[in-house]
């Protein structure tokens, strides 16, 4: 075709890589955006890396857990209209097919755990490609100067978002039995979900204390 009146996805980020000119193509968080950025680099010959900070990649969901909250290991395919709402269902049919070409065209993967690097690999992605790189626990570290603010005792964090593939019901579940071996054990959570209030009335029916929640 000599010219074409529809202005495709790929168009406005291969025009960036033209002025750019970038030698590799960094992906973070491509949900909103599709695939349209990968096409347009391996349109221009650029290499591309995906950095995996969720499960998008296998679950239309994000987190691989079934509608029984159950991790789910069959990763997707048509049993997940049994998950998803009705408005991401016509979208399940060719879903795996999709993802499984497009990743195939990432020249390497950034993964912060083995299991996600299993996860990759049990979906076809070579091992060669995938790169582990597991968050630093300071063990190599120089230890950084301690605080002014006196560290509370018994005091558990949670920094995130208040959704299920966050894992904080976990530490809900567990909470009864923790606070019986640390004795003035609390939990402070910090979020900018709206549902705080709603956390907040199930730890503690699940603890009896709402001084196990601390701040929103």
């Amino acid at each position: 075709m000599p010219f074409r009146l529809i202005l495709l996805p790929t168009d406005t980020f291969q025009g960036s890589f033209k002025e750019v000119r970038p030698d590799i193509v960094h992906l973070h968080n491509i949900k909103r955006m599709t695939f349209a950025p990968l096409m347009a680099a391996k349109k221009l010959g650029i290499s591309v890396v995906f950095s995996i900070y969720d499960n998008w990649s296998f679950c239309p969901e994000n987190c691989l857990v079934d509608k029984n909250s159950q991790l789910c290991k069959k990763f997707h395919g048509l049993h997940c209209l049994n998950c998803v709402p009705v408005k991401k269902k016509p979208f399940i049919l060719f879903r795996k097919q999709i993802f499984d070409h497009f990743l195939k065209e990432i020249d390497g993967f950034a993964v912060l755990t083995r299991s996600e690097r299993d996860n990759f690999i049990k979906n076809g992605i070579s091992s060669d490609k995938i790169h582990l790189l597991p968050l630093p626990l300071f063990s190599d570290t120089e230890v950084p100067p301690a605080s002014s603010d006196k560290v509370m005792k018994n005091n558990i964090l949670f920094v995130g978002r208040l959704e299920f593939g966050k894992g904080l019901h976990v530490l809900g579940e567990a909470l009864s039995s923790v606070m019986e071996k640390l004795e003035g054990m609390k939990v402070q959570i910090i979020s900018k979900h709206s549902g705080g209030e709603n956390c907040k009335k199930w730890i503690k029916a699940r603890t009896g204390e709402t001084q196990a929640v601390g701040q929103y």
